[in-house]
């Protein structure tokens, strides 16, 4: 169970963490001879125990250890995620001229909600793919999807990684009934 486990925590951050992602660490605890803060490098795999190998830029060869090291990607983002990245913001905006228009117990009884947008809003660029953003454009309010997504996998947990917002994309992407729920753009509607 805990092999089977292992191998998919180490595929989780191959996709997260693919070839050519570029990294900066934040700190490099466990190590003898650590790299300093603010180093950058390419991430040129993912082994099987799920280390995150690099080809840090001052030559160096040294893998990284999540949960123990602390680093954050800078790779470029495709066009579907900055596309994503705007219509998350003006549905982010849609839903603050929303809560603005709202009585403080209207407020209270949506708390959960409120912090499951914010969460979606704050976590899901950086979890997401560029298939999983390409799909999430098909929807008018994507931050309404994953948000109520989140809200509903997530209602009595108070903890969440933010590359679970990766895989909840996913499981939108792979819901057979999210294109029935929610409005779609115009052009992206079932016939």
């Amino acid at each position: 169970m805990k092999g089977s486990s292992s191998r998919d925590e180490a595929e989780r951050l191959r996709r997260m963490h693919p070839p050519g992602t570029r990294i900066v660490l934040d700190k490099m605890a466990d190590d003898p001879d650590p790299l300093p803060p603010g180093s950058t490098g390419k991430v040129f795999d993912v082994d099987d125990a799920g280390d995150i190998m690099v080809c840090w830029d001052c030559g160096r060869d040294l893998s990284l250890l999540p949960g123990i090291d602390r680093f954050h990607s800078i790779q470029q983002k495709p066009d579907a995620i900055m596309k994503l990245r705007e219509k998350i913001e003006l549905n982010y905006a849609e839903y603050r001229e929303i809560w603005e228009n709202r009585s403080p117990e209207k407020l209270i009884g949506m708390a959960d909600l409120i912090c499951a947008v914010q969460l979606a809003k704050a976590h899901l660029m950086e979890a997401v793919t560029e298939e999983q953003a390409e799909y999430l454009l098909r929807f008018c309010n994507p931050l309404e999807v994953v948000s109520e997504t989140f809200h509903e996998t997530h209602l009595a947990d108070d903890v969440f990684l933010q590359e679970e917002f990766g895989i909840i994309a996913e499981q939108i992407m792979d819901s057979v009934d999210v294109e029935q729920i929610y409005e779609m753009e115009p052009d992206m509607q079932i016939s």
